[in-house]
């Protein structure tokens, strides 16, 4: 860390260091250094939270770390666009917001992170009526930059990892979260428990890849309705080893369900 720039969301830095540290922290349980490390980047310079939601696929204090696309990258691959977009938007529309999620963005009304950040498809056929998110807004070019690493990941870390130590390492959890809920819109809490942090981590960062590791941490199954094949620990929720794994390595058994 001591050897890298301070920021550049382009680039491998100091801030984006502490923030993949403070997120492996987190998913080892180790709090104090969760907390810490997220705090580092939280003030590392040019690292803020940015005041509204306009920042993805857009310069901002907001990101830490982001994949840099350009409109011809989509020639030896698909963008994230292709599958967070409807095919009114030049997307496949394979990833739409599944009613359990729309129920937990109608909890509180005039949340922010739904109402500014979703589209409805307006495709008459596999797509109609569903909802999309905007994170990834740019459809027809496939050169949005997904966000790896940002400001607000760092809050909800730190008032996770101090929530559950009994810390406050740079700040409260309450006052972590409430920033984040002002930012959304939403009324201040006058406290706050784990299950509320996580609610707020799920709003904040849907569709940037981190539910299925945040289910997984906390034992909750990977589907609200799946049942026992959803289970952290079943067959199908732990991936295959890779075929050629299997062939460079006679010794190697395939998990259980392959």
């Amino acid at each position: 860390i001591p050897d890298l720039p301070d920021t550049n969301p382009g680039r491998a830095t100091a801030a984006a260091a502490n923030a993949l540290l403070a997120r492996l922290y987190l998913y080892r349980e180790n709090w104090e250094n969760a907390a810490t490390f997220a705090n580092n980047a939280i003030n590392a310079p040019g690292v803020a939270l940015a005041t509204d939601y306009s920042f993805f696929n857009a310069s901002s204090s907001e990101h830490i770390f982001q994949v840099r696309n350009l409109s011809d990258d989509a020639a030896v691959g698909n963008g994230y666009d292709v599958f967070y977009n409807p095919s009114s938007n030049n997307g496949r529309g394979d990833l739409p917001f599944a009613q359990d999620l729309i129920d937990t963005y109608a909890e509180e009304d005039g949340d922010l992170r739904f109402s500014s950040l979703t589209i409805s498809a307006t495709d008459a056929g596999n797509n109609a009526g569903a909802i999309f998110t905007t994170k990834y807004p740019n459809g027809p070019t496939q050169d949005s930059d997904p966000n790896v690493l940002r400001a607000t990941e760092m809050y909800l870390i730190r008032a996770e990892a101090n929530f559950i130590n009994g810390s406050t390492i740079g700040d409260t959890p309450l006052n972590d979260i409430n920033a984040l809920r002002d930012r959304a819109g939403l009324e201040a809490l006058t406290s706050v428990t784990l299950d509320q942090i996580l609610n707020e981590r799920r709003k904040e960062l849907a569709f940037e890849g981190h539910r299925r590791m945040d289910l997984l941490r906390n034992n909750e199954n990977l589907r609200p309705d799946g049942g026992a094949v959803s289970a952290p620990g079943s067959n199908k929720v732990i991936l295959p080893i890779p075929q050629i794994e299997l062939d460079n390595n006679p010794s190697m058994v395939q998990n259980d369900g392959y």
